[in-house]
């Protein structure tokens, strides 16, 4: 039997309507076509149709969400498709065209405690995301739980297929991109050609960044990647990550590196995590107005109720939800003692060379000085000798020619960026601290001390300083707290100390000028 195709809809009620009239008979009803035109206005008609069209093409370009839920109308959990397996591989061939990540109503604990209760987080492709908090919250855990924790593996097999790629197209021009990101994070052509193994912890971490960056990955995870860098290398980085066109989650305390990257920040506090856009600087002053207006509407909610309470019965003021008051984060304090005055001169070096091979002189004729209002910084690229020079100021190694002056009462406090190798493991915690500091310090040298630290201890760090009455010498990469502390800058370059009138913003242009030579 022939199957034939109805060509228009059969309309119904026309056709009893004109039950009465006689028509030729077809041949059969699946060819009756409808002779009476259609009553429809057909400008309306096209412009429902053009409204309906726009309003599936918008629905149809929005990420379309998986959400699990019980039998009952309890949600447990719900994330993006792109977090599934299977349909990244679909990004990765074309298939599935959003990288955009949403990852909602997610726990997370360390042992028995809570880090994270009903969290979400949405990472839309192209942006780059500044994730902070207070240290111990779990933001290197939940990056963890983002890379689930095979990021060596993904890595190598993305990196490998890069290679692949390479031998089949623009082979030659490989060496040059990674030459031009191992360059930016400090490495010298010479450096380039080293094996490995031939390199310190430090420099790994570099080359463990570069991996990364040289990579493109759809989703780049950054851990404070700042703490191993010298403050030319953040300047390079800070330039290459703002023309990344892909995703980025960075957790950092840098807050100049924060504004200059991020595009969005992710804060975690109290068990959840909430998104601001803008950078570090934006962020806080939207954190600011928003506690305000929580606790204004804390504070209004309050005042309805106690005014209602005597009116109304206390069944209808239980329904309404009730506000909680606003959970302020306590606030980090640090405070030096006191101490005493010392007349100049203070602390110097006149004349100093220092070496531990002749072949290989460190310092040369250096001369510098500090007093009690010194506020000294000390930048350089790592391996010029700045905690040599700290050494030297310490009087832990003797210049081999020149001399070290201090004064006969002048107490430092140190503290090192290794600081771990400062404790001796064969007396107690208790005897370690009577005898590294049986007075209170009136000079402070510091080596790096904000790695590892959060930005509100950072924040503390530099207000302490400032209120210090001693002299304060410092190496770090921080831009905000050197510019908050120092009132002198010395570059530790090629054998010699130099002091910079112009300060931070003198040694950041002359770093920039490197940097468009160099690359």
């Amino acid at each position: 039997m022939e199957h034939k195709v109805l060509n228009s809809p059969i309309q119904i009620g026309s056709l009893s309507l004109n039950t009465n009239v006689q028509t030729v008979e077809p041949q059969s009803i699946w060819l009756t076509k409808k002779e009476n035109v259609s009553q429809v206005d057909q400008k309306k008609l096209e412009k429902a149709e053009a409204k309906l069209q726009k309003k599936n093409e918008k629905r149809a370009s929005q990420t379309t969400t998986v959400k699990k839920v019980t039998n009952g109308n309890c949600e447990l959990a719900s994330a993006s498709q792109q977090l599934n397996r299977r349909d990244t591989k679909m990004d990765a061939a074309g298939s599935n065209k959003s990288y955009d990540i949403r990852i909602e109503n997610f726990d997370v604990s360390y042992g028995e405690k809570s880090l994270l209760i009903d969290a979400s987080i949405h990472l839309i492709y192209g942006r780059r995301y500044g994730f902070v908090g207070r240290n111990g919250l779990g933001k290197t855990t939940v990056l963890q739980m983002i890379s689930r924790n095979d990021s060596t593996d993904v890595l190598s097999a993305r990196l490998s297929e890069i290679y692949h790629q390479l031998e089949a197209i623009d082979a030659d021009k490989a060496p040059a991109k990674a030459a031009v990101i191992l360059a930016g994070l400090g490495f010298t052509p010479k450096m380039q050609a080293m094996h490995t193994r031939e390199f310190s912890g430090g420099w790994r971490m570099r080359l463990a960044l570069a991996r990364a960056l040289f990579s493109k990955p759809d989703l780049l995870l950054l851990d404070e990647p700042t703490n191993m860098l010298d403050m030319k290398a953040i300047i390079w980085l800070e330039d290459y990550l703002q023309t990344w066109t892909s995703t980025i989650l960075v957790v950092s305390h840098d807050r100049q590196f924060l504004n200059a990257v991020a595009t969005d920040i992710l804060y975690l506090h109290s068990g959840r995590i909430d998104t601001y856009k803008g950078n570090y600087e934006t962020f806080m002053k939207s954190r600011e107005d928003r506690l305000k207006n929580q606790q204004k509407e804390y504070e209004a909610q309050q005042q309805y109720r106690e005014h209602i309470q005597a009116c109304i019965s206390i069944i209808i003021i239980i329904q309404s939800p009730e506000l909680k008051p606003v959970a302020k984060e306590s606030e980090v304090i640090l405070k030096f003692p006191e101490c005493n005055k010392l007349s100049p001169p203070i602390l110097q070096l006149d004349d100093v060379i220092f070496y531990y091979n002749e072949d290989q002189v460190i310092f040369h004729n250096i001369c510098v000085s500090a007093s009690m209002e010194s506020r000294i910084c000390i930048v350089g690229e790592n391996g010029a000798g700045k905690t040599t020079l700290l050494k030297i100021l310490l009087g832990e190694l003797n210049p081999v020619k020149g001399l070290r002056n201090a004064h006969r009462n002048l107490k430092i406090g140190y503290f090192s960026q290794h600081h771990v190798d400062q404790l001796e493991m064969d007396i107690s915690s208790i005897e370690l601290l009577a005898l590294r500091y049986t007075g209170n310090p009136n000079f402070f040298i510091l080596d790096e001390p904000t790695n590892h630290l959060d930005v509100e201890t950072i924040e503390a760090l530099g207000k302490a300083l400032q209120k210090f009455k001693g002299g304060v010498i410092l190496v770090s990469h921080d831009e905000r707290l050197i510019r908050v502390i120092c009132n002198e800058l010395w570059v530790v370059q090629g054998g010699t100390v130099k002091s910079l009138e112009g300060g931070f913003d003198e040694y950041k242009q002359i770093v920039e000028q490197e940097l468009q030579a160099t690359l």
